[in-house]
């Protein structure tokens, strides 16, 4: 049950009888008597505004607000920019409803003691039309559009229904007992009229003109207004202190609100969340908040308030008071009023003010696209604020993902907004790349939309390179410097040409394959058999490649190093640019692991030893000359002896190779596959081992381990005569 415990103040006690209006009574506002009283309860406030302000696409005449005044015989025009009177429009005989079209070019008043309903121009504030209606007409109400309007005829219990084109009356619908007051609802497709003697609601279907519904409501029935959404119908109770609160979709009384004052009109803000109550018998007005009931504030205001009505930007509600012929503006965010002085007793009880059409259409909205979304990743977009909605509760709902209402959680299920509302909406990036998916947001009669696209593939990873390796030995197992794979988002192709490649230490491959990101990779390559040669091992990782450059040493020409004589110098000329030492080393006759398994020469000495060498990247066919510096000079009779095959004998064996011996060298010349190179082919490559070998019976070189002997035994003598002069002193 909604709240029953308002505060009592006190209201003057009226009964049905004082309350009711006989049908040929005119009614005198100063009066207490039945025809005074409604003279007090309906002499004032009406149509405030061209109110549909939220009405999109139509243009609005001005904000006015449209004072019938009973007494004077006219109508006040308020403009709401200012809240001051700005023309005075005479109309008929004692006016008291006013009903506005929703683009406020059409203002339709009642003139009760004339029968009649003057048809003001909005646009110049002038009477442009009367129509004859039925008896004691009252409250008047104006479709949205304006193609219909609706007089509740008091003295006839019947409305009449002006068509607004032609401003005739096309039918009359009998309704209950002493009807004062109607609203349409926002659709348009039904009117409600209070029947004040009934204590019922007639339900009019505006297609066919006839009562569908009576409701049955509290005592003396008033004033009437939808919200905005149509949703709820509020009605006054005069005689009861009651504000009955009806649901359209039943058509039956599911609340009774009290409100003590003798409440006489009531209008709805734009946003549906408040009600406000012209009490007429309190000189106040009820604040009531329409989701709970519950009484919010009470605001004093004049002597006999009637009608109040909230303008469309719902800043500010008009109430009229009929005894001191002024309207009480009251500014709806602080409750604080101010007063603007109208004609004779203002009255217009009841909400007659033209509904606006539930604008449920919010102002364009949009979110801003993201893109390089990663993938699979939650993305919440920017907020946008609701506008342009003139009515509560608009549906919300989305399609490909979740929204959250004023940081609210986020969901996906349908719900409602208001205008103010924040509303953020976030998706699941794709999963895969370069892709675009869209969570739709719908709000009302717009969608926007909010789009996520995904980043590219980038199988391009950042620029990488390998160290440069030089003087490498020939024909050697040579690896590079780790690189680590940057760049990329997904898996990127690998490959490599002259080499092989390892990930993460593996094992090397040199099969394509795939790379991702932070990958360490190294590159292996067999460096030239030949000197001075660069190779080139190019990893390739998606549109990138990375050389690994290895280059061999220089060609060797010349070698020295001890052997058992002293240091010997072996250097050659000729066989070509590249034609260098591979293998050079002076071995002994026998004891090593290279020297000759046959027996030297008979006759023959080798006190240096043997040269053992091989020549490669030669020019095949080619001659060199080499020639060897020994420590001593040779002796004479002293050949250069080699081991090996020959081109007349393909076994190994020691043979005499023509040289020159001069002093301590020997020269001698050897072509690639001929005489003296072992292999005895012509592949620039060049096979030798040889030594000076000295005639026996020739005087004896000695040697560094002789030479070491014959000091050792010197100074041992010495050591000994030594001795012998000390013994005989």
């Amino acid at each position: 049950m909604p709240p029953n415990d308002f505060p009592q103040t006190p209201f003057h006690s009226l009964d049905r009888e004082h309350a009711m209006p006989r049908h040929n009574d005119k009614p005198c506002p100063s009066s207490r008597t039945p025809v005074g009283l409604h003279a007090r309860l309906h002499a004032g406030l009406v149509r405030l505004f061209s109110l549909l302000l939220f009405l999109p696409g139509l243009a609005l005449a001005a904000p006015f607000a449209y004072i019938a005044n009973w007494t004077g015989n006219s109508v006040s025009v308020i403009d709401d920019a200012t809240a001051t009177v700005t023309m005075t429009v005479p109309v008929g005989i004692n006016p008291y409803g006013v009903g506005v079209n929703s683009a406020g070019t059409r203002v339709y008043v009642s003139n009760t003691g004339g029968n009649s309903v003057s048809v003001i121009d909005g646009t110049t504030n002038t009477v442009i039309d009367t129509v004859p209606v039925g008896n004691g007409p009252r409250g008047v109400a104006v479709n949205s559009p304006g193609t219909r309007a609706y007089v509740a005829n008091a003295g006839g219990n019947s409305v009449s229904v002006i068509d607004g084109a032609s401003n005739t009356v096309i039918t009359t619908v009998a309704v209950g007992n002493n009807p004062l007051s109607l609203a349409v609802n926002p659709a348009g497709t039904r009117v409600y009229v209070s029947n004040f003697n009934d204590n019922t609601v007639s339900v009019i279907d505006a297609a066919t003109n006839t009562v569908i519904r009576t409701v049955p409501v509290g005592s003396g029935p008033h004033g009437l207004a939808f919200n905005p959404a149509g949703t709820r119908a509020y009605v006054t109770n005069y005689l009861g202190n009651t504000v009955s609160v009806i649901d359209t979709l039943t058509h039956t009384m599911i609340a009774m609100v009290l409100n003590p004052g003798s409440p006489s009109s009531l209008s709805v803000n734009p946003a549906g969340t408040r009600v406000y109550v012209s009490n007429n018998a309190g000189w106040n007005v009820s604040v009531i908040d329409a989701a709970t009931y519950a009484l919010i504030a009470t605001v004093p205001v004049g002597n006999a308030p009637g009608g109040v009505a909230v303008n469309p930007a719902g800043t500010r509600a008009y109430v009229t008071t009929t005894a001191g012929n002024t309207v009480f503006v009251i500014n709806t965010a602080t409750l604080a009023t101010s007063t603007v002085t109208v004609g004779s007793a203002p009255f217009s009880p009841g909400q007659f003010i033209a509904w606006a059409v539930p604008d449920t259409t919010p102002d364009a909205f949009s979110f801003t696209a993201q893109t390089d979304a990663a993938l699979s990743t939650l993305a919440t977009s920017n907020p946008i604020s609701v506008a342009g909605l003139n009515t509560a509760d608009v549906a919300i709902g989305i399609a490909g993902g979740s929204y959250s209402i004023n940081g609210g959680a986020y969901t996906s299920a349908a719900g409602v907004v208001r205008n103010g509302d924040t509303v953020s909406v976030r998706q699941i990036s794709s999963a895969s790349f370069g892709t675009l998916t869209t969570a739709t947001l719908s709000i009302g009669g717009f969608s926007g939309a909010f789009d996520v696209t995904t980043l590219a593939a980038d199988t391009t990873p950042d620029a990488f390179g390998f160290i440069a390796q030089t003087g490498v030995a020939l024909n050697t197992l040579t690896t590079s410097n780790s690189i680590t794979v940057a760049g990329l988002n997904t898996a990127a192709p690998i490959g490599i040409v002259g080499g092989s490649y390892s990930i993460n230490g593996g094992a090397y491959t040199s099969a394509p394959g795939t790379v991702i990101n932070a990958d360490s990779v190294t590159v292996q390559q067999t460096s030239s058999a030949s000197f001075g040669v660069l190779t080139t091992a190019t990893l390739s990782i998606g549109g990138v490649s990375g050389a690994f450059d290895v280059t061999t040493l220089p060609p060797v020409v010349s070698y020295t190093a001890p052997a058992a004589t002293g240091d010997i110098t072996a250097s050659f000329t000729g066989g070509g640019a590249g034609c260098g030492y591979s293998v050079s080393q002076y071995i002994p006759l026998s004891g090593h692991s290279a020297s000759p398994p046959a027996a030297a020469p008979a006759g023959f000495l080798f006190p240096h030893g043997l040269f053992d060498f091989t020549l490669r990247g030669c020019t095949p066919g080619s001659t060199i000359t080499l020639t060897i510096t020994y420590p001593q000079t040779l002796p004479a009779g002293t050949v250069y002896w080699k081991y090996g095959p020959t081109p007349t004998d393909g076994s190994y064996h020691w043979y005499q190779l023509p040289a020159t011996i001069s002093g301590n060298t020997a020269t001698f010349s050897i072509t690639d596959g001929g005489l003296g190179d072992d292999d005895l082919t012509a592949n620039g490559t060049i096979v030798d081992q040889g030594g000076p070998g000295v005639p026996a019976e020739a005087a004896a070189i000695p040697t560094l381990s002789e030479w070491a002997l014959l000091l050792l035994a010197g100074l041992m003598g010495l050591f000994g005569v030594g001795a012998m002069r000390r013994r005989g002193a």
